[in-house]
């Protein structure tokens, strides 16, 4: 800690001239950061949330609590503008397969429906056929 906000903060502030820094402290859970203006950084004052707007990425960073690789804990994470969860890659990956696994349900359900229609048109029609006194087609007849 105190080398992150000393030392480090000092090279990435005027030596590196990095345009944002930021420290977590996992101890305190104490999230803090500083934007670079005019040589010097200032620090970032959090939103109505604790997030710490991050302008390089356009994003906001703060605390979630959640599962991550099998534990269960507070971890910094990224979140949109409109405060949605920036997902993981296998979160993104997750959601990717979900959205194929419903897309293929509801084709297979399409595709049965379908199936149905046809059945009872077929059934209609030979009805008809019926009804009107010529003997209904079957599959292979010539038309």
């Amino acid at each position: 800690r105190r080398e992150d906000l000393g030392v480090k903060k000092e090279l990435y502030e005027r030596t590196f001239r990095t345009s944002e820094y930021f420290c977590y402290d996992m101890e305190s859970a104490e999230l803090s950061g500083w934007s670079l203006q005019h040589g010097r950084y200032r620090p970032i004052e959090p939103g109505a949330k604790g997030r710490l707007r991050c302008d390089v990425l356009g994003l906001f960073l703060g605390h979630w609590q959640g599962v991550i690789h099998k534990h269960d804990r507070t971890w910094l994470r990224f979140f949109a503008a409109d405060g949605d969860l920036v997902p993981l890659p296998e979160e993104a990956e997750r959601a990717r397969a979900d959205v194929e696994r419903a897309r293929a349900d509801t084709e297979r359900e399409r595709a049965m429906d379908a199936e149905e229609e046809v059945r009872r048109l077929r059934a209609r029609i030979e009805a008809l056929e019926v009804a009107s006194g010529r003997s209904p087609r079957r599959e292979g007849d010539a038309p």
